[in-house]
């Protein structure tokens, strides 16, 4: 290839009769076409493109703009609110619009605030906290970053509580099953993170649950979703062995020893303000550990019965979706928690 026309070119050769030495003659290959494979970088795959940085729809930004505007300026009317949290929503299945959400510190109080729970004073409607949930558990699900960034803008002097607290609130003190289902996905979400789960336990998170679950009564529909959802979570968070939450990083021990957690003592019952759960816990990677984590099996086998009672109620309500997909997620959360309870040396009938 002549670098200074852009043409290829070759030598002929034509050796001598002794083929002792050699002669070249210089070739001007003129009939490529500009553009042809042969004049093309062979070095990269044919397919090849460049990477791009991902390419947003313009109205979809447009959409976040306006929506989260809406929130902002008028957080408690409906009329208004019930359209943006659902349009944000469906943008924060996308990781760029979870993420974004979450790093707007503004828009993570008031979803904050909306989560709060339902009182004579309250400015927000059953209707609101519900798509509230629902949004940030969609926001952080699966995304790391975004779980990350919305952490951040709690657990400070301004805010010391966040949206782990409202949860476990909404779980005391609740009683619609569909708000309570949203809350649970969004309690599964930010207990992706290690010290989230493990406030949520030391809280008596499980004894909430077990309540909240309501093993005796088949219940509606919506009942049998949030019984569906409170196993699932319990299978996600607590009973795998391998564990899927995320850990903390490891801050560096002067003694050696391990910071142990205090214990709490929190009257969720009477409490109609925010709960206070204490953050000094231990921000190892052991914090969670398998053998020592919440308390070992004695926390953990109450759900035997719970689940054993629930999917013989659940199972003679006949084939209503609700139910069979409520049975489906209690087996498997019953599997789990016998192979759970058989690594700490016990079983659901020892």
């Amino acid at each position: 290839m002549n670098l200074a026309t852009g043409v290829k070119e070759a030598k002929l050769n034509e050796p001598d009769v002794d083929e002792s030495s050699h002669t070249a003659d210089l070739v001007i290959i003129d009939d490529v076409p500009h553009g042809s494979p042969e004049l093309q970088d062979q070095s990269k795959p044919q397919n090849y493109a460049p990477p791009r940085h991902p390419q947003f729809d313009p109205s979809e930004s447009s959409l976040f703009a306006s929506s989260v505007h809406d929130l902002k300026a008028s957080p408690s009317h409906s009329s208004t609110t019930i359209p943006a949290l659902a349009s944000l929503e469906d943008l924060a299945h996308s990781h760029h619009w979870g993420l974004t959400l979450a790093r707007d510190s503004s828009l993570s109080h008031v979803l904050f605030q909306m989560l709060s729970p339902s009182t004579s004073e309250s400015r927000f409607s059953l209707e609101i906290r519900s798509a509230a949930a629902l949004l940030l558990a969609t926001a952080i699900h699966n995304n790391p970053a975004a779980l990350t960034a919305a952490l951040s803008h709690f657990y400070n002097d301004e805010w010391p509580s966040g949206p782990l607290e409202a949860v476990v609130l909404a779980l005391a003190h609740e009683q619609l099953s569909s708000l309570l289902s949203r809350m649970v996905f969004l309690l599964s979400a930010l207990c992706q993170d290690e010290i989230q789960l493990s406030k949520f336990v030391d809280a008596g998170g499980l004894d909430l649950l077990a309540h909240v679950f309501d093993a005796e009564n088949a219940g509606s529909d919506e009942k049998d979703r949030l019984r569906g959802k409170i196993a699932n979570f319990m299978v996600d968070r607590l009973l795998q062995l391998g564990g899927t939450t995320r850990k903390p990083p490891s801050p560096k021990q002067d003694d050696g020893e391990k910071e142990e957690a205090p214990e709490l003592a929190l009257d969720l019952a009477n409490t109609d303000s925010w709960v206070m759960i204490n953050d000094s816990i231990p921000s190892s990677t052991d914090a969670v550990s398998e053998k020592g984590s919440f308390g070992g099996a004695g926390r953990f086998k109450p759900w035997c019965l719970l689940f054993e009672k629930s999917f013989h109620k659940l199972s003679g309500r006949g084939a209503n979706t609700e139910s069979v997909r409520a049975c489906e997620s209690i087996q498997n959360a019953q599997v789990a928690l016998e192979r759970k309870l058989d690594f700490y040396g016990c079983g659901c009938s020892g």
